[in-house]
């Protein structure tokens, strides 16, 4: 009877052990813009962000200059700088760049005042494009 106990508390402390290991935030580095976004936070560096990935899903990523970042009425308004910035030129915001995991899902974007982490958002396709093209300093065609 003793010997049963002790299996049977030993087997639910391994079964605790496994749920509990596969349940709530994934652990970093971490592979997937899914889980990226559930370890990120406000206020971390640029480096403390990349370290949260995996190599191949930093190969993914683009990391933008970007004139002018704010929320605004609920929405990111992202200003570019047509042309570009100079080197040396100060860059007053930075928005990292995630193109989707899978074809017909959202792209991911970061977004960063200096070095500080200040916001992070989901867009369809159709606006992520023109997003990236303002990022790019590039003139809109429209």
């Amino acid at each position: 009877m003793r010997k049963t106990l002790l299996g049977g508390v030993a087997l639910l402390l391994v079964m605790v052990t496994l749920l509990a290991g596969c349940s709530g935030t994934p652990r970093p580095p971490v592979g997937k813009l899914f889980d990226l976004d559930a370890v990120v936070t406000e206020g971390i560096t640029v480096s403390q962000f990349e370290a949260l990935m995996k190599p191949p899903l930093k190969t993914t990523g683009i990391l933008y200059p970007a004139q002018e970042v704010a929320l605004v009425e609920g929405g990111w308004k992202v200003v570019g700088k047509e042309g570009g910035f100079k080197p040396g030129e100060t860059i007053p915001f930075r928005v990292y760049f995630f193109p989707p995991d899978r074809v017909g899902t959202q792209y991911y974007l970061v977004f960063f005042d200096g070095d500080s982490l200040i916001g992070k958002a989901w867009f369809e396709s159709r606006f992520a494009i023109v997003v990236e093209q303002i990022l790019r300093g590039e003139k809109l065609i429209k």
